[in-house]
């Protein structure tokens, strides 16, 4: 179990955060930064969760001479207090505080952000964050390793698309007429996807649904199977009998009724018995084969055969922040981890696709695809997702 040191001289604050954080980590109670050097000196520490005052005295100072030593400079810090002054926030997060949390606060919301810290400092250490005007990207960092992976990983891709284009000529021809003889329109729907680092590309599919599908999405909205599972959430709590009020990191106010409508914001579009599919659709769908088109994406260095979902970008936009980032450092693909773990239960949740899709960045090399790649062969005639 991780080892969090607490530096709190409020005892009933102390107990209230440990009631809070036991379950997942080991709390250890420092009452002065005197105790607090001590523990750190003799202890494997995870996080320092520190309050702003310790004896009415600033921990600013403390925190910054403590982050410019060699042996703590990778300790992830958070700090909790009661002051909503933007000046001592950028004071904190220029010193190396990781997060900083405004008191009153959701316990939920604690337990979330050091979950996060700890994830950014242990699982990201081979990761560098870049930053763009609108953006901020995980990517991996350079080494020979790296390298390597990424280069026998695309030669393999190229390989193994232009040989499965090649063999596959006639199948693809025979689907092509079928979906032109049951509706007319373009065999094959290109549509905008995000993938790699949040780059853009046309994505190719057989069409399997009516040529008005994307027009459908808004009027079919309510029927969206992720937004009723958010919704099981939200049961249970009487939002305008429970106006608990709380801060965000940024300073400004919200209640407790409007955090459970942003949680409850769903990132994915799915409908069970689409009406938008038609009859050749479904069938292609049900046996994988209107995703052969995305041979060309792989071929033409869009997507790899095995990696993440290419997302559309209404859904990709959501997940920009928190552990969901990490999963756009990895190629999009045709097959992967999620799909091949679809395959086995009648509905996933968005908190599992996403680990899955985390899981894979962090993991995937050629060896680890070739499995994935085996994988999916049984999996490929299956409900579709």
């Amino acid at each position: 179990m991780r080892k969090v040191l607490y530096l709190e001289d409020d005892r009933f604050m102390f107990e209230f955060v440990e009631h809070v954080l036991k379950h997942k980590y080991e709390i250890i109670e420092a009452r002065s930064v005197e105790q607090a050097q001590e523990i750190l000196s003799k202890l494997s520490i995870s996080l320092l969760l520190s309050d702003l005052h310790i004896h009415d005295e600033s921990m600013i100072d403390f925190l910054g001479e403590l982050k410019k030593n060699d042996a703590y400079k990778n300790l992830p810090i958070v700090v909790l207090t009661s002051e909503i002054d933007v000046n001592c926030k950028m004071e904190l997060l220029k010193s190396g505080v990781s997060e900083y949390i405004t008191k009153p606060f959701v316990p939920e919301n604690l337990d979330i952000i050091i979950q996060n810290v700890i994830y950014q400092f242990e699982v990201l250490e081979d990761y560098e964050m870049v930053e763009f005007p609108a953006q901020k990207l995980i990517k991996r960092k350079k080494n020979l390793y790296v390298m390597f992976n990424d280069f026998t990983k695309r030669i393999f891709d190229i390989v193994v698309s232009s040989t499965l284009i090649i063999l596959l000529s006639p199948l693809l021809i025979v689907i092509a007429v079928a979906i032109r003889m049951e509706s007319k329109g373009k065999v094959i729907y290109s549509a905008k996807r995000v993938g790699r680092y949040y780059a853009i590309f046309p994505f190719y599919k057989f069409r399997s649904m009516r040529v008005d599908a994307d027009s459908m999405v808004s009027s079919l909205q309510k029927d969206n199977a992720y937004n009723n599972e958010e919704e099981e959430s939200g049961k249970g709590i009487n939002l305008d009998k429970d106006p608990h009020m709380l801060y965000s990191d940024n300073g400004y106010q919200v209640s407790y009724k409007d955090y459970i409508k942003e949680k409850n914001k769903s990132s994915f579009f799915k409908l069970k018995n689409d009406p938008r599919v038609t009859k050749v659709g479904a069938l292609i769908r049900k046996t994988s084969l209107d995703e052969l088109p995305q041979l060309f994406n792989v071929l033409f260095g869009h997507m790899s055969i095995v990696g993440n979902r290419p997302l559309p970008i209404y859904e990709a936009e959501q997940m920009t922040k928190d552990k969901s980032i990490l999963r756009f450092s990895a190629p999009a693909g045709i097959t992967g981890l999620w799909q091949v773990e679809k395959s086995k239960r009648a509905f996933m949740s968005i908190d599992e696709r996403i680990e899955l899709d985390t899981k894979y960045a962090r993991k995937y090399n050629i060896f680890y695809d070739i499995g994935l790649m085996l994988k999916t062969i049984p999996a490929m005639i299956q409900k579709e997702e």
